[in-house]
């Protein structure tokens, strides 16, 4: 069965100041798959299987859950209530010999379809290969997990001056396939209530009783490099979102243009309105020691802000920054794919990215080269040249 909150709690706080700033922009959305698989044999499940999201609605019980949270107003929710999913907006095929995705339309009547759209084409590829044998080898795979976890919290509840180790399930656009994502949120609420935070799925969340996690995606800050001056982009989206949140979901983003210019834009007053940033992409130990020296050198104490890791991670790498990381800043690990998505046959490396607003191209640079994304070289050329020769001299 399909839920309409299957999705991240992103796509709502988003959606929000889409709703009240930008409510006329139309967008267009690329999928690009990172790995190369060709996922072309797949495109008539797929588009079997995207036909199901049309006209899903919000449950009165997820509305509550939303409204629960204290940050998305009363009016958004009640426009929300009434929303539909329209899969008239998505477009699967090929182009140039290779699977193709497209999903077009007003910014608010699309903005809920990237999670689930991307959802939808994992489960399509891995359904084939969703067996009781699959399946045991991944409840054993879990298990060691936990099992490894435990260990690391109790390391951490037994250190001395240390945060606690803490991480937050992020694992719904890779998800094996729905039910597997409830059966791993259910044995990890079960098996580690005083480790995990909570999720980031609307659905699960509500359903389980978890808290929910998220704050904006890379499409907020990209969407603003067609609405001010490239070089202000990040900068404008970030004053923005306070200014709708204030003081509210504090966690930036911190690698829609790279790290560096991230650093020029998160000044003293931002750095001091904001609890934190977000590490998705690039080498998250060099990040955080970036991280931690930008906040000493605006003179903030680096223990009182959080530093989200989300980049790829595993138990393995989230234990091994907590132990960098965990007596100097308050870090936060998001697991996604390892979690929803580890039961033996390789997990697909599928996203899908803001490409033009107004039919104007927008980009995503990222921290790692094999992460950028734009429908436009030239264009990707040009905000790179903004970033890297321009922007430091500014």
């Amino acid at each position: 069965m399909r839920h309409f909150g299957n999705n991240d709690l992103y796509t709502y706080t988003v959606k929000r100041v889409v709703w009240e700033r930008f409510p006329h922009l139309e967008v267009e959305y690329a999928f690009k798959n990172r790995d190369g698989t060709d996922l072309r044999p797949y495109v008539g499940r797929i588009r079997e299987k995207l036909a199901e999201l049309d006209g899903l609605a919000p449950t009165p019980a997820e509305i509550q859950k939303l409204r629960e949270t204290g940050f998305l107003a009363e009016p958004f929710l009640e426009a929300l209530a009434q929303f539909r999913l329209s899969a008239d907006h998505i477009e699967v095929g090929e182009r140039d010999g290779r699977f193709d995705l497209r999903i077009r339309g007003p910014w608010y009547q699309t903005i809920d379809l990237e999670v689930p759209v991307l959802q939808i084409v994992n489960e399509a590829y891995f359904e084939a290969k969703d067996t009781p044998e699959i399946r045991a080898e991944g409840d054993r795979r879990l298990t060691a997990k936990i099992e490894r976890l435990l260990v690391v919290a109790r390391e951490a509840s037994e250190t001395s001056g240390s945060f606690p180790f803490r991480l937050i399930e992020m694992g719904t656009r890779r998800a094996f396939s729905p039910d597997w994502h409830r059966h791993v949120l259910e044995r990890l609420c079960s098996e580690l209530p005083d480790v995990l935070l909570g999720t980031s799925n609307l659905a699960w969340g509500e359903r389980l009783g978890l808290k929910l996690y998220g704050t904006f995606s890379h499409q907020g800050p990209m969407a603003m490099q067609t609405q001010v001056p490239i070089q202000r982009s990040q900068k404008a989206w970030f004053e923005l979102w306070d200014d709708v949140y204030r003081g509210k979901l504090g966690i930036a983003l911190s690698d829609t243009i790279g790290t560096p210019a991230f650093l020029r834009d998160f000044d003293l007053s931002l750095a001091k309105r904001f609890d934190g940033a977000r590490q998705d992409s690039g080498d998250p130990f060099e990040w955080g020691e970036t991280f931690i020296r930008h906040l000493q050198s605006l003179g903030i104490d680096p223990r009182t802000k959080t530093a989200v890791f989300s980049d790829s991670l595993d138990d393995a790498k989230a234990a091994e920054l907590w132990r960098r990381f965990g007596k100097r800043v308050r870090p936060q690990f998001g697991i996604g794919t390892f979690l929803s998505n580890d039961l033996g046959p390789k997990p697909l490396s599928n996203v899908i990215k803001l490409v033009r607003v107004d039919g104007y191209p927008v980009c995503k640079l990222g921290d790692d080269p094999a992460k950028a994304q734009a429908d436009d070289d030239e264009y990707l050329r040009y905000v790179r040249h903004l970033v890297t020769d321009v922007m430091p001299s500014a």
